[in-house]
């Protein structure tokens, strides 16, 4: 997520810094619990770790965002898969590629599968937001090797209407106590329905993240790329997973069922109640079920 607008002064809601010391806490030992892998990316490389044993599953994030997108769903995971999440290229810890499109961004993760799992081996992909048309050229690349394949929060209806909110340009507040509320605002705006589901741990995720991003990405025409690689995909099964009140797609979330399945006939649509654009996040107990479910050809 970048700056849209100027922005005015944040609504400034108390920022506990212990809370947020905690979060970054929780981050970490998560972190530290990694096995990291760097492969080729730009001029430098691509970050990645790795967690559990079991069928591999690759976590794509979305944008302006890095692995601990999947702070809430990397646990469960563990309990059944090797869980793989990266740093997508000009994002998070990973450098940037040579240029900056989808087919850019994502080459060099379909290089990075390649030399981390044998080439024998079959994975599951979760590519959230962003990450949906980036995995998609990404599973293009490596045809017959994505075994279940799960977007969360795409949108599979193209239209020409902005579907963005304007944000908050928290570069311009030089406080770091508006900075935080400015990214605090972004969060509700953009990626959180409910404001009291805004806590501290995606505030530190948000407010670490965005800062690291090198490039915006609905600059890159995301939905257009989706609908021109999802149709490649060639997996056992496909799934998306979005919130009913995802500001990005309310306007055509009646659509979105049989637009997906307008690319793939057999593929499953979930829409949960009440939750927003981040919805692995905001509605984690839920989303990690329907996952399992699509991971294991449950229900």
């Amino acid at each position: 997520m970048n700056d849209m607008s100027a922005g005015s002064n944040p609504d400034s809601a108390t920022i506990d810094a212990e809370a947020l010391a905690a979060a970054a806490a929780i981050v970490q030992v998560l972190d530290a619990q990694a096995e990291r892998f760097e492969t080729p990316c730009g001029d430098g490389h691509m970050v990645w770790r790795r967690w559990g044993e079991g069928p591999p599953v690759v976590l794509v994030h979305g944008g302006a965002g890095a692995w601990s997108h999947w702070i809430r769903n990397i646990e469960p995971l563990m309990e059944r898969h090797t869980v793989w999440a990266l740093d997508m290229p000009g994002l998070g810890e990973s450098a940037s590629p040579h240029e900056f499109t989808v087919e850019a961004i994502g080459a060099p993760i379909a290089e990075g599968i390649r030399r981390l799992l044998p080439e024998d081996e079959s994975f599951d992909l979760v590519g959230f937001s962003f990450g949906g048309p980036v995995s998609a050229f990404a599973a293009s690349q490596l045809p017959g090797r994505v075994r279940h394949y799960v977007l969360a929060a795409s949108r599979f209806v193209l239209e020409d209407r902005n579907v963005f909110p304007r944000l908050m340009a928290w570069k311009s507040f030089e406080d770091p106590v508006e900075r935080l509320a400015a990214h605090r605002r972004n969060l509700e705006l953009m990626m959180i329905t409910n404001v009291d589901r805004v806590d501290a741990l995606a505030l530190q995720i948000q407010s670490t993240n965005a800062p690291r991003a090198r490039f915006y990405g609905p600059k890159l025409q995301p939905g257009e790329k989706l609908h021109k690689f999802l149709p490649q995909v060639r997996a056992q099964s496909i799934t998306a997973i979005s919130g009913k009140k995802d500001h990005v797609a309310m306007l055509i979330m009646d659509q979105q069922e049989a637009a997906l399945k307008s690319f793939h006939a057999h593929a499953r649509f979930h829409a949960i109640d009440d939750v927003g654009h981040w919805v692995q996040y905001e509605a984690a107990e839920r989303f990690n079920e329907l996952l399992d479910e699509a991971l294991h050809g449950e229900g």
